[in-house]
């Protein structure tokens, strides 16, 4: 007898094979259009919002990732660049664009070139107080036989910790992942994480350590131990799959150096855990 999610998955398919057939050749289109666009993320802000005396040490990209005001500036930086200047910082490419007065009047078509989607149209009074994410709309993949069943519910989840700074080789604090699936389903756990903006890697870095416990419904994980000797901005990751949909539950921790003092000026104003 197959378990509950690989039965569920089965039914999944076969109820998409079925009912997946009255798509339209213009649905599909849409979505190859989307995948050629490449749109991504974007970070809209002002020169002087990378300065070190800044509040905030990290952008938010989407919900759950970060990336560090340190990974925007040496990507963005230029001698003798403006104060306010205009930039566009795409975090997944890591790459920047600075923003010409002339270039003001193309703006919008070039952000949806970007990102897929129409900015606000009080960016740049936004960006003047503020940087500004903005992100591609949500893809659409029905062609490719993935579908939303109606039958199914995917998990919800929660980060205990979402945010830290510690020293490297010290402990730190505990980070309590928690998922729930409405359908009772088996959720599955899976970690990873990412150093910087280097590759996303699968487990976790040496010395953390994980825990996972499981019930009807229910998924209790949790991360600890010292943090790693290499510092850096690390994101850890925790992927929860009901064998159908999956949500991915993310915590930042900015490891300093112990040689010689901080390596990074910037850290978290008021840390979200001890």
């Amino acid at each position: 007898m197959l378990p509950q999610t690989s039965m569920k998955a089965v039914l999944s398919s076969i109820w998409c094979a079925v009912f997946g057939l009255g798509l339209t050749s213009s649905a599909q289109a849409l979505v190859l259009a989307d995948d050629q666009a490449g749109a991504e993320t974007v970070i809209v802000l002002r020169a002087f919002q990378l300065s070190t005396d800044r509040h905030s040490s990290f952008f938010e990209t989407r919900p759950g990732r970060w990336v560090s005001v340190r990974s925007v500036h040496q990507a963005c930086h230029s001698p003798g660049q403006s104060a306010d200047a205009l930039l566009l910082y795409l975090p997944v490419s890591n790459r920047c664009e600075e923003v010409s007065r002339a270039q003001h009047l193309t703006l919008e078509r070039r952000l949806i070139e970007l990102t897929g989607r129409h900015a606000p149209a009080d960016l740049l009074a936004r960006v003047d107080t503020q940087a500004v994410t903005l992100a591609p709309p949500p893809k659409v993949v029905l062609n490719r036989g993935l579908c939303s069943c109606p039958d199914n519910n995917a998990p919800e989840g929660s980060v205990g910790c979402l945010a830290q700074v510690k020293d490297a080789g010290h402990p730190i604090a505990s980070i309590d992942f928690a998922a729930t699936d409405v359908d009772g389903d088996t959720l599955a756990a899976e970690f990873s994480y990412q150093f910087g903006g280097d590759p996303i890697q699968a487990g976790l870095p040496a010395p953390l350590a994980s825990n996972c416990t499981n019930g009807p419904g229910s998924l209790q994980c949790s991360i600890s131990g010292p943090a790693p000797a290499e510092a850096g901005d690390l994101a850890l990751t925790l992927a929860v799959s009901d064998g159908i949909d999956s949500i991915d539950l993310s915590a930042q921790l900015q490891i300093l150096s112990l040689v010689g003092g901080p390596l990074f000026i910037e850290r978290f104003e008021n840390p979200t855990c001890p």
